[in-house]
């Protein structure tokens, strides 16, 4: 039987993003109960991100936990350095989570539009694009 790679809709994205976070904080909250800085906490989980990033691009070819879940993959073997530059732009894009301007969550909105224009535009996110065109996406059968 064929399997034929179908790309992540932005929803899926969201979805698997929103998950990985959601692990790697309940990895993380022990922490809080010894740092009480807040500051420092957001650089550790920042830190745990990009951590995870690398760990699971050497031990799972780049496939995190949510993608294990949701049955993601990449559609192709993408070089050391477009996994690395994806980790960073990934861990950059957390970031927006913890960090505002203005008012809470305003570059958490900024990013979710950049991050959906770029799939309009380029069918990826931008960190995928810039580190190469990565594109994710599940195999169905056909």
């Amino acid at each position: 039987m064929e399997k034929e790679f179908v790309p992540n809709k932005p929803l899926e994205k969201v979805r698997n993003s929103v998950v990985h976070i959601l692990i790697l904080g309940i990895i993380f909250y022990p922490v809080t109960f010894f740092i009480k800085d807040i500051f420092l906490l957001k650089i550790l989980f920042l830190l745990l991100v990009f951590i995870a990033q690398i760990v699971f691009v050497f031990l799972n070819n780049g496939r995190t936990l949510s993608h294990v879940i949701f049955k993601t993959y990449h559609k192709e073997k993408y070089k050391n350095w477009q996994w690395l530059v994806w980790s960073i732009f990934y861990t950059v894009s957390v970031a927006s989570i913890l960090f505002w301007v203005y008012f809470p969550f305003d570059l958490l909105i900024l990013n979710l539009i950049i991050q959906y224009i770029t799939y309009l535009i380029a069918g990826t996110t931008l960190h995928q694009l810039l580190a190469g065109k990565m594109i994710t996406g599940t195999y169905k059968s056909i």
